[in-house]
């Protein structure tokens, strides 16, 4: 029996830093960027990315928004008493799916039909506070109903 502490237990040694392959400040190979060490079997984490060119950088990066936020904030939309607009919205399958169940629940739920990265939420049609399970097991986060469902209806269930 090895006696020793467990990887990852307080107080266990880091893991030493990789080090940087390359030239370095002689030319060559640019020197890595500053990293960070996260326990919980995450290991080192660029802070940040750095570009060195030889010339500026010009122009614009559209960033698309969050699936995972835009589906909490579409579960969070069942609490609202009026119409949600949500934008910056990405067009994956999981938000079309979280469109579908909103649906069923019997809020209107929509593409806006200006905007092709819009979502169009009004939950005060709202009536039924059970989620079918065919458009449950589409996804993982269908379970983000539950919450606004309980506080609104006192019961809910996603089947």
């Amino acid at each position: 029996m090895a006696l020793g502490r467990r990887p990852g237990h307080r107080g266990a040694p880091r893991p030493r830093r990789p080090r940087a392959r390359g030239l370095g400040s002689r030319g060559g190979a640019p020197e890595p960027a500053p990293q960070r060490y996260v326990s919980g079997g995450r290991g080192w984490v660029m802070d940040r990315i750095a570009v060195r060119g030889r010339g500026a950088l010009h122009g614009e990066v559209a960033a698309s928004g969050s699936k995972n936020s835009t589906l909490a904030l579409m579960a969070g939309a069942l609490l609202a008493r009026g119409e949600t607009h949500l934008s910056n919205v990405p067009r994956l399958r999981d938000v079309s799916a979280m469109l579908e169940i909103l649906r069923a629940l019997g809020a209107r739920a929509q593409w806006h039909p200006d905007d092709d990265h819009a979502v169009l939420i009004d939950a005060s049609t709202i009536r039924n506070p059970e989620a079918p399970y065919a458009l449950v097991g589409k996804m993982r986060a269908s379970f983000l109903v539950l919450g606004p469902l309980l506080a609104r209806f006192g019961a809910a269930r996603v089947s």
